[in-house]
């Protein structure tokens, strides 16, 4: 074996040394420059190549190879030079040279140079052919086996008794278990022809078998296949059975008979059936007497004579009132008729009766029954007697009737559809508005089944809220209409004025017992017009808008249906659409007379300015000269200026930078001229830019705008900056211009002032704070003296455990109110009873002042979503302010309400339309000069000697971050009034009310706590809920308790953990370690510090809920309840 070229490290001699005792392997190693493959001698022989010498090429070598093998030896190659696996083992095919096929095993590995990189590759080949053929005869046998042994355990399972008999013999070579229970012994090796003798088998008639028409006999002599022929053989107890034989002959490969199989199918059971059949006509006989309410006969003629125990139960007459034709006294008096002429006609032709109708049960109520009846005839064929049943179907004709109505109603239903179709039809396709509201009143009419109908238009120009102007009407008289040409929503107490104040459809069902119209002008008219029901229902766009009303009206007392309601929104749809058409209409004809007029007065301007061409020339020359001197100044006044002055072009690339941009960025202005901002910011603050400047190419403008910019240098510098389109002569926007004022150091400033700040405004609220502080706990002292006393009293005690409940809950509020203002936090919004958050606020802010709060805030206040506690911040800003602005004490008063905005409000208001909070605050202070007034909200304006300028603009800004907007009306000597709007949230108050029942469970909760006192109080109230309770006090101990109850398979259904614990791990790093261990944990995070990342964001860190501390009872079980029972 030349090998030579190959220098194998000690581990690879090592490895060729090992595999060269094994005599059935043989080496190769190929040379990765050369392509060269070298073997041992015994390689050779294994791939055939005994004369082909020590060496052949890679390519020789990869065609010998299956060709369905070849791809996966060369990828096996590939991996190994690529450093994917420097070793590996693959099983080819080789197709020798004298046309045989052998099947190899081959280790393959990497030799290595002093770099690591290969330059050859060795390989040690076993021949497995021999190893695989004898597997696959050891696999062939056993299926053989197997196939062999399931095939017995087939006919050992099967009912039938089966027997193999040999043709050569003719002697039993196999009998299944049933076989032998048949036969109560085992033949195998027994003669076909003593067999027959001993089992005596006979014919159906009773004569014998011979032997030659036996099934077996036949499929052994003949080759033919015997089915289900029957006879009778005896049996182990000497009983003769009967049995169904079928027979099938065995063939070998050469088609010669070899065996038959004979099947033995007991059929005693089905001989049973002839007496089950004869049993049939009792069973029949018992079946009647079941579903018979009645059984009765009469005599030829049908009259009753004798007694019917059934019918007389079934009717309740006695045996004198059921004789002769009394039996008709139990009919409805509806059906008497029908049912005594039945059955004279049936008797008359001497046919069978069927008749229908109802008869009287004996609790006096009536019941639909089924009578059939047949006559019984002599041996002559003369009728001796009628006999006869009566049949309940009372339920089958309930079901009838029910089937009748849906059907009718369903037919309405058709026609109001086909209705609804043909005048959407009329709309679409007709000219005249008129008759198309005719139309609809019609069709109106006819579907609801009124005796009135009217359609109005809703003009919101006029009066204050708008009113409805009646269009058309159809039954009316025209003096009973002039009374509702106008309606507002105050000018009457109709149904149409109600429906326009909410907006929603009124519906009276009789006028005449309507507690808002008693005594009204409207209900007089009402009378006076014939009507006694009424409904109007609003029309509104699709975006809202008030569009008119539909109103039906009925001479009689009426209640809708939820078919007619169905109908009259579809209606309403529809005349909307027609009102909303006619607008278009109106509008379209005025714009047609507004175009005309227009042209007219263009062409008389054209004229004017024809004569003004010439004028314009001069003095656009004269200014064209001023605009480059102009120019000039400007670049000047640019280039000088301290602030950073940048214009850039349509495609957002630099066409000007002044001479401090430059010293700001350490380029020169070159640097600049024609690059874009992706080509010296980096990409995310690129990308924020190009955002804005797109704006104001679209015509926006971006004012008063804070940044921080990365400098070359690696330095950081905030700036403020304004971006404003540049336009030319032609009104076209043509590139950008950007100011930006480095504000580094006044934001340094800045925030060391808001400190100070919100320092001084806790001063100021420090003596509330502990004015409300002493009087809780001054309850909680007082109510536990008490507790003392009262120990034997257990309704006094909880009295006093309630009200020492209350005064906690005031204290935790309080508590998160100072928190709030004096931490801040992430930003929680939620939604929010706004109402309530005002008056705590605002009661919080004034504690221990001499300035008085009075509040005007609805019951029916929609709710906002906001954060808690900047809206808190705000509130209290603006107090403090107020309270500055008294010092001498006062009134401040508080209006809260619900508003609209809709286009006309946005005009004044930089809002979008829509439901909103309207909060008014008004003090009684000193009052603003009007000149300070626009400069109110600019931070660090102020008028106060120590004022820092920043709670009115923080208050600006917070509200601005939720949408909303902050404006100031003031006058000196009155006093000051800030107004806020939020956008609201349309939604009942009671939506969000807290329940306060405890709700109880079961499961296993793990608490993790390192505060004794609260992780036992904690456990106590969990345990008093139901649930088993398991105690951790840092995160490390809760893991591992967590873990064991996992691994053995009684895992918590709850943890609760809290978010800070000292000396050890806390809930954000309990969690992570949980989830690992399991993703499907369900958590619950507690603190003290609503408004820390994790509590704001519960979610984002694999926490199911929140609970902030402290919490009662009530909060904890409700929490845990919809946790573990979702």
């Amino acid at each position: 074996m030349n090998i030579s070229f190959i220098r194998f490290t000690s581990c690879e001699r090592g490895f060729y040394k090992l595999d060269q005792r094994k005599p059935s392997m043989a080496n190769w190693a190929l040379d990765l420059k050369t392509g060269v493959i070298t073997g041992s001698q015994e390689m050779f022989c294994t791939w055939g190549l005994t004369e082909s010498g020590p060496e052949i090429t890679y390519g020789q070598f990869l065609n010998m190879i299956h060709p369905d093998d070849r791809k996966a030896f060369e990828d096996t190659i590939e991996n190994i030079m690529v450093k994917l696996n420097r070793k590996s083992t693959i099983n080819y095919r080789i197709m020798r040279s004298e046309g045989g096929m052998r099947l190899l095993h081959s280790k393959v590995e990497a030799a290595l140079d002093e770099k690591n990189e290969p330059y050859g590759i060795f390989g040690i080949v076993q021949d497995i052919t021999e190893q695989l053929q004898e597997k696959r005869a050891a696999k062939a046998q056993g299926q053989a086996e197997f196939e062999r042994g399931r095939l017995e355990s087939i006919l050992e399972a099967v009912p039938p008794a089966i027997v193999i008999i040999e043709a050569n013999s003719k002697k039993f070579s196999y009998m299944n278990q049933r076989a032998m229970e048949l036969y109560g012994c085992n033949y195998i090796g027994m003669d076909l022809e003593k067999h027959i003798a001993n089992v005596n088998a006979r014919k159906p008639d009773g004569t014998f078998y011979p032997l030659e028409e036996m099934p077996v006999s036949k499929s052994l002599k003949f080759g033919e296949k015997v089915r289900n022929q029957e006879m009778f053989i005896e049996g182990i107890d000497g009983v003769s059975l009967p049995v169904l034989v079928s027979s099938t002959p065995l063939f070998d490969e050469d088609g010669k008979i070899t065996a038959a199989i004979g099947v033995f199918e007991d059929i005693t059971q089905y001989k049973g059936m002839e007496c089950a059949l004869k049993d049939s006509e009792e069973r029949f006989r018992v079946l009647i007497d079941t579903v018979a309410q009645a059984l009765w006969e009469t005599d030829a003629h049908g009259v009753v004579c004798t007694d019917s125990p059934t019918w007389r139960a079934y009717t309740g007459q006695t045996y004198e009132e059921w004789l002769g034709y009394g039996w008709v006294k139990a009919v409805h008096p509806d059906d008497w008729e029908h049912a005594e002429r039945k059955w004279r006609e049936a008797v008359a032709a001497e046919r069978n009766i069927d008749a229908e109708f109802r008869l009287k049960s004996p609790d006096g109520t009536w019941r639909w029954s089924n009578v059939l009846g047949a006559p019984v005839r002599d041996l002559e064929g003369k009728i001796k007697k009628w006999v006869g049943m009566n049949i309940d179907i009372h339920q089958r004709k309930l079901a009838e009737a029910a089937l009748r109505e849906s059907e009718l109603r369903l037919s309405k239903e058709l026609e109001v559809a086909k209705l609804l179709q043909d005048l959407s039809t009329q709309l679409v396709q007709a000219e005249n508005v008129e008759v198309l509201y005719d139309q609809l009143l019609a069709t109106m009419i006819k579907i609801l089944g009124s005796d009135f109908a009217t359609i109005q238009q809703f003009y919101p120009e006029r009066g204050q809220e708008g009113e409805l102007y009646l269009l058309k009407h159809q039954g009316f008289d025209e003096l009973d209409t002039g009374y509702w040409k106008w309606i507002n929503p105050h000018s009457s107490k109709s149904s149409c004025g109600l429906a326009l104040k909410t907006r929603r459809r009124v519906v009276f069902t009789d006028v005449l017992n309507c507690d808002y119209m008693a005594g009204s002008p409207g209900l007089k008219q009402y009378l006076q017009a014939g009507v006694r029901a009424v409904q109007s229902t609003p029309l509104l766009s699709p975006t809202g808008d008030l569009l008119g009303m539909i109103s039906t009206h009925w001479r009689e007392p009426h209640q809708l249906t939820e078919r007619e309601i169905r109908s009259l929104d579809v209606m309403a749809r529809l005349a909307s659409d027609l009102i909303e058409r006619n607008l278009v209409e109106e509008n379209l004809h005025k714009a047609y007379y507004n175009l005309e007029r227009k042209v007219a007065e263009r062409t008389a301007e054209l004229v004017r300015a024809n004569e003004r061409l010439q004028q314009e020339i001069k003095e656009r020359i004269e200014k064209e000269r001023a605009l480059r001197q102009s120019e000039e100044k400007y670049r000047l006044m640019a280039d000088n200026n301290p602030d950073l002055i940048v214009n850039f072009d349509r495609q957002l690339k630099f066409t000007f930078v002044n001479r401090s941009m430059c010293r700001m960025f350490g380029l020169e202005r070159h640097e600049f001229i024609g690059k874009t901002l992706y080509d010296l910011f980096p990409q995310e603050q690129a990308r924020k830019w190009e955002y804005l400047f797109k704006e104001v190419l679209a015509g926006s403008s971006v004012e008063d705008e804070a940044t921080i910019i990365s400098l070359p240098d690696g330095t950081v510098r905030s700036f403020w900056f304004t971006l404003v389109p540049i336009i030319d002569e032609k009104g076209k926007i043509t590139g950008i211009m950007e100011t930006c004022r480095d504000i580094t150091e006044q934001k340094k400033m800045q925030t060391e002032i808001l400190k100070g700040d919100k320092l001084e405004s806790l001063g100021v609220l420090a003596g509330g704070i502990a004015h409300d502080f002493n009087n809780y706990l001054a309850i909680l002292l007082g109510n536990i003296s008490m507790l003392k006393r009262y120990k034997n009293d257990p309704q006094k005690v909880l009295e006093k455990v309630e009200g020492m409940e209350k005064a906690t809950m005031r204290a935790k509020d309080l508590s998160n109110q100072l928190f709030t203002f004096a931490k801040g936090g992430a930003l929680v919004k939620e939604r929010v009873l706004i109402s309530q958050l005002i008056f705590d606020d605002v009661k919080f802010a004034l504690s221990g002042s001499n300035t008085r709060g009075t509040f005007i805030i609805p019951e029916d206040l929609y709710m906002v979503e906001v954060d808690r506690g900047q809206i808190s911040q705000v509130l209290n800003n603006i107090v403090i302010n107020a309270l500055q602005a008294m010092p001498e004490g006062g009134v401040l008063e508080l209006h809260a309400e619900n508003v609209i905005l809709d286009e006309g409000d946005l005009q004044s208001l930089p809002l979008k339309k829509g439901p909103y909070v309207k909060i008014t605050v008004k003090d009684e202070g000193i009052g603003i000069p009007e000149k300070n007034l626009s400069k109110i909200f600019d931070p660090f304006f102020t008028t106060k000697v120590k004022g820092k300028g920043l709670g009115l603009a923080t208050a600006y800004s917070i509200i601005k971050n939720h949408d909303g907007l902050l404006t100031i009306e003031s006058e000196e000597g009155v006093g000051t009034t800030l107004i806020i709007y939020l956008p609201a949230l349309v939604q009942a108050p009671s939506d969000l009310k807290t329940r306060e029942d405890v709700l109880e469970g079961k499961g296993r909760i793990l608490v993790m706590e390192d505060e004794e006192d609260l992780l036992a109080a904690t456990g106590e109230m969990l345990s008093s809920l139901g649930y088993d309770v398991s105690y951790a006090r840092e995160g490390r101990e809760a893991v591992q308790l967590y873990s064991y109850s996992l691994n053995n398979e009684h895992p918590f259904d709850l943890v609760i953990l809290d978010l800070t614990i000292s000396g050890g791990l806390g809930g954000e790093k309990t969690i992570r370690e949980l989830l690992k261990k399991d993703p499907g944990i369900k958590a619950v995070v507690t603190s003290g510090y609503s408004n820390d990342p994790v509590m704001a964001n519960y979610r984002d860190y694999g926490f199911k809920g929140r609970i902030k501390k402290p919490f009662n009872l009530e909060e904890l079980s409700r929490l845990v309840y919809e946790i573990i029972v979702p």
